[in-house]
């Protein structure tokens, strides 16, 4: 069996790649790593090559590519190569895995299962905004799709030709409006594969929407004693994320490099908060009294605080997954900013995933 993960990434992508590979690395030397790039990237990839050599992962390295034109052209190269496997998984470059990830391989490659991360929304495709470049509506009749996933990530496999062959003609036919996640669920209505869809919840995968900071779905480290034995062979248990639900978080997404990023998420928490879980209701409540106006604001700042919290530990574990293994040279970041956020975490990174 053949399986591998691929990373298409262009130079402004290359930290949130190199702590992907080295998280591959790290849960998953026993898989291929095929890493597509394009002319930009060409000196970062020559000056990781010996040490992917070194890793002893199996790597293939496609590039460069010409995106210039065509932002999803990441996917045009893994339509070229799908054939060759029995399970390839799609990574954004912005993203890290935080475990193994056997069964959900072996699910595609023996099962021919689609494996992927439910998003937080459904879609109802009517001929008006879902139509192609030619005007021709995506379906003939009205069709609702409520297992709308994300594009990311997704393992498919050979067995599964016939759905990215429709995937390819989405890309082609539709609007460029609608990208590839759009693209992509329209494909799975099309080629008629809800039923091979294997979905996991979004926070396990791809904390889109402010989910990796919100109750129930945060981030935290499970910490256990050193007497206590993991039930998975090869597991690291230093490395156990959780949700606050208590479901395993097997990758996190997102900028983790960029302090820019990291405060927009501070940003603009509050509002979540105050929104998702109804504050504004009972502020705008004309019985509401000041003590229970007082509860409310106490409640969203402890959730606040606690959402602070989980930031810190996912810039923590993304700063520690760039140089787990192969060393990242700091001067790759686009400002000393950056350099300066990354560095602040280091040792808090070090204390947490120690024994990685």
């Amino acid at each position: 069996m053949r399986k591998a993960f691929f990373i298409g990434f262009t130079r402004g992508y290359v930290a949130g790649a190199h702590a992907l590979i080295n998280s591959i690395i790290v849960y998953h030397s026993d898989l291929e790593l095929v890493l597509c790039y394009d002319e930009q990237t060409v000196p970062y990839i020559e000056s990781i090559r010996p040490h992917l050599e070194q890793s002893g992962i199996t790597s293939r390295l496609i590039g460069p590519c010409d995106w210039s034109d065509n932002k999803l052209g990441r996917w045009h190269v893994l339509n070229e190569i799908l054939d060759e496997y029995d399970a390839i998984c799609l990574m954004d470059a912005d993203m890290f895995v935080t475990g193994r990830w056997d069964a959900l391989f072996d699910a595609t490659a023996y099962a021919g299962l689609i494996v992927g991360a439910r998003d937080q929304s459904n879609r109802t495709y009517t001929a008006h905004g879902y139509s192609g470049k030619d005007g021709t509506p995506a379906f003939d009749d009205p069709m609702h799709h409520q297992e709308f996933c994300c594009s990311v990530p997704l393992i498919l496999g050979k067995k599964l030709r016939p759905f990215m062959d429709e995937w390819m003609r989405c890309i082609e036919d539709e609007n460029e409006h609608f990208g590839d996640m759009e693209t992509m669920n329209i494909a799975m209505l099309r080629a008629g594969v809800l039923p091979k869809l294997l979905a996991f919840p979004t926070e396990q995968f791809t904390q889109v929407r402010l989910t990796f900071l919100s109750p129930k779905m945060r981030v935290i480290h499970k910490g256990l004693p050193e007497n206590v034995k993991m039930a998975y062979p090869n597991e690291r248990r230093e490395g156990l994320l959780i949700t606050d639900g208590h479901l395993r978080i097997r990758s996190m997404h997102g900028k983790y490099w960029s302090d820019r990023w990291v405060n927009s998420m501070i940003t603009q928490m509050p509002k979540h908060i105050r929104n998702a879980f109804s504050f504004h209701v009972l502020e705008k409540y004309p019985d509401a009294t000041d003590e229970q106006l007082e509860i409310a604001l106490k409640i969203r700042e402890d959730m606040m605080g606690k959402a602070k919290v989980s930031l810190k530990l996912a810039v923590a574990a993304f700063a520690y997954m760039l140089n787990a293994r192969i060393p990242f040279d700091d001067a790759l970041l686009k400002t000393d900013e950056e350099r300066a956020h990354i560095e602040s975490h280091r040792d808090y990174a070090a204390k947490i995933f120690k024994g990685l």
